[in-house]
C-alpha cells in the first residue's frame, strides 16, 4: 500500500491508520522488530499484519535441515492461475480490472464453489489436444489412401488370389514405361494399370501369376518401385476414405463442443481471479508463517516495520490478543535496514525518476523534493512548445480521468502531466506553437509588429510571438539559450554541493560538511562574482577558498595540529615529524582542486537541454515544410497528404521528444545532480501485501 494512504478494517474491532507522509529529505525509516503472539493467534495476526501491508519479514538464519511444510494454497494457486489461462482463449471480452473491498473479495470468494469449475477447466482442455491429435492421425491415413479412391478392386481382394497376386505403388510416367517393357521382356503373365491423378506420381496396380512372383520382383526391385498397403476396415478405399472423413467430422465437432463449454465457463473468470487472490493472499500468510521460529506455544517473527508505525501497530496486535508483542532489537553488524521514500502527494509522482536510478541507502538523503524543480523545467526546456505541452497536458488528463492506474503506473502520469504543463511554458518564453514560423501562425499569436512587418513583407521581429522572450533560431538567441542551460547547470550543480554539506551536518561531521561543500561553495560562488560582475574583493575570497581546500583537503591541518599537540607535550621529535608531513600534504592537497574540472564537465553536459530544445522545433519545422510542399505540389490530395503528414509528423516528433525530454532530464538528475551527495544501491522495501494478481484493493466504506 502506497505511504500515506488509510487501510480499510480488518475486522469489526480492528482498524489501523496509516502514518502521514509530509516533506522531508530523509528516507522511510525503518526498525527491526520482533513479534511475538501465541500459537492460537498467528494466522489472525498474520492476515493483520497482511491486510496493513507494513511488515516485511526477514527470512530465519539458521538452515533447518529437515522437509519443508508444505503450504496447502500452493496447488490451489496453480491450479487455479492455470484454469484462467485456459479460460482467457475463450472469454468474448475479458474484463477489466476488479475492483473490491477486502471484504467483498473476501465473500466472493468463500461464495464461489471453485473446485468444481477448474476440474471440468482441466479435463475439457485435455481433451482438445487428444482430439487434435487423433485428427492428425486421421488426415495421415486420409492422404495416404486418398490416391486409391477409384481402385476398382475391393480392398479384401488386393490379398489376390490362389493363382495370382496384386502390388500397389506409385511412380512417374517414365518409371512406369521403363516397368512395363521389362516386364515384358521377363516374360511375365501381368496386368499393369494406373489411376488418374493430377499429382506427379501416378497410382497404379499390378497384377502378375504367383507362378512368376520371383520374376516379378527382381524386375519390380530393380525398378526402385516400393510397394504400398491399405487398411482392411473396409470393403472398398471409398467406404474407407468416407469412413476416415466421418471420424475427423467427429472429432473436429468434438472440439467446439469443448470449446463451447469451456466459453459458458469462462463467465466465471472474473470469479476465479478473486477466489486466486483470495487463495494467494492465504498462500503469502503461509509463507509467512513457515519463516517464523516456533515453540509449543508461541510463533515469532522478525521483520522491518517503519518507526513511526510500531506505537500503532501494537495496538492493533493487542486488540486480537494482549498475549501479541512487538520488541524493537537491535542491528547486527553490517546489517542495512531496507529502504522506502516518504514523500507528500506534491513531490511523491517524482518518485517514478528517482526509482529509475534506483534507491537512496538507508542513511542517505531521498533526493526526490530536491530533484523535483529541476526535472520538471528541463523537462519542459528540453520540449519547448506549448502544443506539445497542451497535447501532453490533455492526454495524460484524460488517462488519470477515465482509467484506474496502479499507484506507480499513476505517479508516471502524473509527472508527465505537469511535464505538459512546464512544456507549454517554456514553449511560450521560446515561441515554440507546433514549430510554426510567423509566416504560418495564426494572428492572434503575433505581436502587432509582427502582424504589420508580414503584411509590409519586410523582415518579421525576432520575437513574432506574444510573449515570446528567446528565440534560439534569430540573432543572439542561441548563445541566449546555451547561457541559461549552463546557468541551470551551474545552479543545480551547486543546490547538489550543499545539499551535500546539509546531510554531513545532519549527521555531525561538520568538518567534511566545511571542507567537501562550503569551502567549494565559496570558491564558485567567488569566482562567478569575480568574472561576471568583475569585483575585486570577490578575487580575495576566492584564494582563501582555494587555500582552505588546499589546508583541509590535503590533511595540513591535520598534520598541523598534531605539530601543535605534541609540541605541547614535549614531544620535539614527533613535532618536526609533524612539520615535514605538512609540508609533504600541500600537493596532495592542490591536487584537491583538480574537481574543479568535474565540476565543469558537469556544467557542460547541460547543454544537453538547448540541444533538444532545438531538435524538437528544427523537427517539427521540417514536418511543416514537408506538408507545405505537399500541398504546393500535387493537387487535389495534396491537402490529404499534408495533413497525414503533419498529424503523424507531429505525434512522432512528440513521442519521441518527450521520451528523450524524459530521459536526459532524468539523466542529469543521476550523473550531473546525485552523485554530489548521493551513493544509492539500497534495497526496496518489501512488506507483505495481500498479493492480489487481479483485483484492485478499494478502501472499505465502514473504514
Amino acid at each position: 500500500m502506497p505511504v500515506g494512504r488509510q487501510e480499510c478494517k480488518i475486522n469489526s474491532n480492528s482498524s489501523f491508520i496509516i502514518y502521514n507522509s509530509s516533506f522531508s529529505l530523509a528516507v522511510l525509516k525503518l526498525k527491526k522488530v520482533r513479534i511475538l503472539t501465541h500459537s492460537s493467534n498467528e494466522a489472525e495476526v498474520l492476515r493483520l499484519l497482511q491486510s496493513l501491508e507494513l511488515t516485511e519479514f526477514i527470512k530465519k538464519e539458521e538452515e533447518v535441515e529437515s522437509v519443508p511444510a508444505e503450504l496447502g494454497n500452493v496447488k490451489n494457486v496453480a491450479d487455479l492461475e492455470s484454469a484462467i489461462k485456459i479460460l482467457r482463449q475463450y472469454v468474448k471480452k475479458e474484463p477489466g480490472s476488479i475492483w473490491l473491498t477486502c471484504k467483498e473479495a473476501e465473500e466472493a470468494a468463500e461464495d464461489y464453489d471453485w473446485q468444481d469449475a477448474v476440474q471440468k477447466v482441466h479435463e475439457l482442455q485435455q481433451e482438445i489436444p487428444l482430439s487434435e491429435n487423433q485428427i492428425n492421425s486421421l488426415l495421415m491415413e486420409h492422404e495416404q489412401i486418398l490416391p486409391w479412391k477409384r481402385l476398382p478392386i475391393s480392398i479384401n481382394n488386393l490379398e489376390g488370389s490362389s493363382t495370382t497376386e496384386v502390388i500397389l505403388f506409385q511412380s512417374n510416367e517414365k518409371t512406369l514405361g521403363t516397368l512395363k517393357e521389362e516386364l515384358k521382356n521377363s516374360n511375365v503373365s501381368f496386368v499393369l494399370n494406373t489411376l488418374e491423378s493430377s499429382k506427379p506420381m501416378i497410382p497404379a496396380y499390378l497384377i502378375f501369376s504367383k507362378s512368376d512372383q520371383e520374376e516379378a520382383q527382381k524386375v519390380l526391385e530393380n525398378a526402385g518401385i516400393t510397394t504400398e498397403t491399405l487398411p482392411k476396415n473396409s470393403a472398398t478405399v471409398a467406404e474407407e476414405i468416407k469412413k476416415i472423413e466421418k471420424e475427423i467430422v467427429k472429432y473436429r465437432e468434438k472440439i467446439i463442443e469443448v470449446k463451447s463449454k469451456l466459453e459458458e465457463i469462462s463467465i466465471d473468470l472474473t470469479k476465479l481471479k478473486i477466489v486466486h487472490d483470495f487463495h494467494s493472499a492465504r498462500l503469502a500468510c503461509e509463507e509467512a508463517s513457515s519463516e517464523g521460529e516456533k515453540t509449543e506455544r508461541a510463533s515469532i517473527f522478525t521483520a522491518w516495520v517503519p518507526f513511526d508505525a510500531i506505537e500503532s501497530l501494537k495496538k492493533s496486535l493487542n486488540k486480537i490478543s494482549l498475549a501479541t508483542g512487538v520488541i524493537e532489537i537491535e542491528l547486527k553488524e553490517g546489517e542495512t535496514p531496507p529502504v522506502e521514500l516518504r514523500n507528500n502527494k506534491l513531490f511523491s509522482m517524482f518518485e517514478a525518476v528517482t526509482r529509475v536510478y534506483g534507491l537512496p541507502k538507508h542513511d542517505e538523503i531521498d533526493p526526490t523534493p530536491i530533484l523535483a524543480p529541476f526535472f520538471i523545467v528541463f523537462f519542459g526546456v528540453c520540449l519547448t512548445d506549448v502544443g506539445y505541452g497542451i497535447v501532453m497536458f490533455l492526454l495524460m488528463s484524460a488517462i488519470l480521468l477515465f482509467m484506474k492506474l496502479d499507484p506507480g503506473p499513476k505517479k508516471l502520469v502524473r509527472l508527465l502531466r505537469w511535464g505538459g504543463i512546464s512544456a507549454i511554458i517554456f514553449g511560450w518564453l521560446f515561441g515554440g506553437f507546433f514549430a510554426m514560423q510567423a509566416s504560418q501562425a495564426p494572428d492572434f499569436l503575433l505581436r502587432p509588429e509582427a502582424k504589420a512587418a508580414l503584411s509590409a513583407g519586410t523582415a518579421v521581429p525576432d520575437q513574432p510571438f506574444i510573449g515570446q522572450m528567446i528565440n534560439p533560431l534569430a540573432g543572439n538567441g542561441l548563445i541566449t539559450f546555451l547561457s541559461l542551460a549552463f546557468a541551470a547547470g551551474l545552479l543545480q550543480v551547486m543546490v547538489g554541493i550543499a545539499v551535500n554539506g546539509y546531510w554531513k551536518i545532519k549527521q555531525k561531521k561538520f568538518r567534511d560538511a566545511f571542507q567537501d561543500s562550503f569551502l567549494w561553495l565559496v570558491l564558485i560562488g567567488s569566482g562567478l562574482v569575480y568574472f561576471l560582475l568583475n569585483i575585486p574583493f570577490a578575487l580575495n575570497i576566492l584564494f582563501v577558498a582555494v587555500g582552505g581546500i588546499i589546508f583541509f583537503g590535503g590533511g595540513v591541518f591535520d598534520h598541523l595540529s598534531n605539530f601543535f599537540r605534541s609540541l605541547f607535550k614535549g614531544k620535539i621529535g614527533q613535532a618536526l615529524i609533524s612539520v615535514v608531513k605538512a609540508v609533504v600534504a600541500v600537493p596532495s592537497g592542490i591536487l584537491k582542486l583538480y574537481d574543479i574540472i568535474g565540476y565543469v564537465s558537469d556544467i557542460l553536459s547541460y547543454s544537453r537541454l538547448m540541444a533538444l530544445g532545438l531538435s524538437t522545433g528544427i523537427i517539427g519545422f521540417a514536418m511543416n515544410t514537408i506538408a507545405g510542399v505537399m500541398n504546393d505540389l500535387i493537387p487535389v490530395i495534396g491537402i490529404v497528404i499534408a495533413v497525414f503528414v503533419i498529424i503523424f509528423g507531429h505525434a512522432l516528433n512528440l513521442a519521441l521528444s518527450g521520451l528523450g525530454a524524459f530521459i536526459h532530464s532524468g539523466r542529469l538528475q543521476f550523473v550531473e545532480f546525485f552523485g554530489k551527495f548521493m551513493e544509492g544501491g539500497g534495497r526496496m522495501w518489501q512488506p507483505m501485501d495481500k498479493n492480489f494478481k487481479y483485483v484492485k484493493f478499494l478502501k472499505d466504506k465502514n473504514s
